[in-house]
This record gives C-alpha cells, structure tokens and sequence, in this order.
C-alpha cells in the first residue's frame, strides 16, 4: 500500500474533523458539543484540532464552505442555460433533493441550529441569498428572452427554493423517491403555467 504524503494526511485529518463536528452538531446542537467531544470522536487529541481550527465557530465556518448547495445551483444554472426554463428548474430540484438526501445532516444541523444561533441563522441567510440571486438572475435572463412573464424574480426563486427545502423537511425521510418526482413534478408544473408566456 502506497504511503499517503503529509500534505495529503493533513489534508484527510482535517476533512474527518469536519465531517466528525458536523454530525455531532447535527445530533447534539452546536452548543452542546464541545471541541474535546468532536476530538475523541475522531480520533485526535483536542490540541489537534486547534492546529487546523482557531475555535469552534471556524470549524462551524469550514462545514459551511464545504456542504453548502451555492456552486452545484451555479453549475447547474450556467451548464443547462439552452433548455427550456422547466427542464433546468426540473435538474435544479433533481439535484438540490439528491443533496439534501445525501447531506440531510447538514440540513438538520443548519435548519436546526438557525434557529437557535444567530451566527448560524445569518450563515444561512447569506447562503439562501446567494442561491436565491443566482436563480432570480437566471429567471430575469429568460424574461429577457421572452420565455417568461415579468415578474419579481427574486420572490419567485424564493418561492421555488423555499418550497423544496419546506418539503424536505416536513416529509424528506418519510416519503420516496417517487413522492419526491411527484411533489417536484407538479411544483414546476404549477410555477410554469403561471409564469410562461402563451
């Protein structure tokens, strides 16, 4: 077996030691964790930590950075610009579902912690915001075009955004894939009947 470079086993540690604090947050809160917990967990001394993290909130900062959602709704909104309107929202919910699937920890963690962290609830804001400009600026774009209506744009990928992560939450674990299709399915029907022009 191939000895891994100290670059590359630095590297390792400190992606374990965020994902380690993440499900922790995520199972006890962010208050309720602390950094000699998030330590042994993963198998390091507490002084460790500290050699890659300044404290806990930048260790909260790196979780953000590396889960967030923000560049998979660039690159899906920039890659797919030639479809239809329907067809890249369609991908952009296929894709954010398959993320909150995939992180649902760090959606607990994050949605969870908003509420009780005003640090976290900014984070979030900031991110939503950003989400929430990239695809008002892509529906504006397709205004522009004449493929829609004029509308607010930014509260109609409010609208968009919101209602996938409210389904999430409420009903994410409890109902199937084949829910989640049905659910994104008629979501996008119902927003496009009532912004494509005829």
């Amino acid at each position: 077996m191939m000895k891994l470079k100290q670059s590359e086993r630095s590297a390792q540690r400190k992606e374990k030691l965020i994902d380690t604090a993440l499900e922790l947050f995520s199972s006890r809160g962010y208050n309720g964790t602390t950094v000699k917990e998030i330590a042994k967990e993963a198998g390091v001394t507490d002084g460790l930590i500290y050699h890659y993290f300044s404290s806990k909130e930048e260790l909260l900062h790196a979780i953000l950075a590396k889960h967030n959602f923000l560049e998979d709704v660039q690159r899906i909104l920039y890659f797919h610009d030639e479809l239809p309107v329907d067809e890249t929202l369609h991908r952009l919910g296929e894709r954010l579902f398959e993320l909150m699937v995939n992180k649902s920890s760090f959606i607990i963690m994050v949605f969870g912690e908003s509420q009780r962290n005003q640090i976290m609830a900014e984070k979030l804001k900031g991110l939503i915001d950003k989400g929430v400009a990239t695809l008002g600026n892509f529906l504006e774009k397709r205004a522009d075009y004449g493929e829609i209506k004029s509308l607010d744009y930014t509260s109609l990928a409010r609208h968009f955004i919101g209602s996938l992560f409210i389904y999430f939450m409420t009903y994410g674990k409890s109902c199937t894939e084949k829910d989640h299709k049905i659910y994104l399915k008629t979501l996008i029907q119902a927003l496009c009947e009532g912004i494509i022009k005829k």
